[in-house]
């Protein structure tokens, strides 16, 4: 038993001395992030609630991937703009800050139903959505247009090990609100209305 152990340690040592992380702790899971905040306004997000703000979105998941993981931010005041987002890599977050809002954009055409939902992470593992902050999903034109085969994307989509959902508010959902599956791990500290 002791052999089995040791390699096990060893490795978890080797994890934090080779790498900067953080640990984000909720009421029933704690995540391992890495260390490091991506601003989404410093990668060009206006935060205007006009302006479609996903490909700067995008390029600060993308920063916390080439990171080994990290805090992708939104920060209070801001209502950003955008269409369906992806994790990019494991130990990354999303925080919306309290006073910030992630639209959602209603138009259905510049959607692909292949390419999944609001959110997504497939196979990614330590995610987090955080924040005190509110994730609309403008379901109103979906729901209008509800038909038999008509596509309508969830809000959250995510499989993998140990997510962290603690927080937010999700609110007006094209579709279902959140799926999880596999091996994850709920925080029960959100709102959904």
């Amino acid at each position: 038993m002791m052999q089995g152990g040791v390699p096990l340690l060893c490795g978890l040592c080797l994890l934090f001395s080779s790498s900067h992380a953080a640990v984000l702790h909720g009421k029933y899971v704690s995540i391992l992030i890495g260390d490091k905040t991506f601003d989404v306004t410093k990668f060009g997000a206006r935060g205007d609630g006009k302006h479609d703000d996903t490909s700067s979105i995008q390029d600060a998941f993308q920063a916390a991937a080439n990171a080994s993981g990290g805090t992708v931010l939104f920060p209070s005041g801001g209502s950003f703009m955008t269409r369906a987002l992806q994790f990019q890599s494991s130990n990354t977050a999303i925080n919306v800050e309290a006073g910030a809002q992630i639209l959602f954009d209603d138009d259905h055409t510049k959607y692909d139903p292949q390419s999944g939902d609001l959110i997504t992470s497939k196979g990614f593992n330590n995610i987090g959505l955080i924040g005190g902050g509110i994730i609309d999903g403008q379901g109103k034109k979906w729901w209008e247009k509800r038909a038999p085969g008509f596509w309508r994307p969830r809000q959250l989509y995510a499989n993998g090990k140990n997510c962290l959902i603690q927080g937010l508010t999700f609110r007006n959902s094209p579709n279902h609100v959140l799926e999880v599956c596999v091996i994850v791990t709920l925080s029960s500290m959100f709102a959904l209305n």
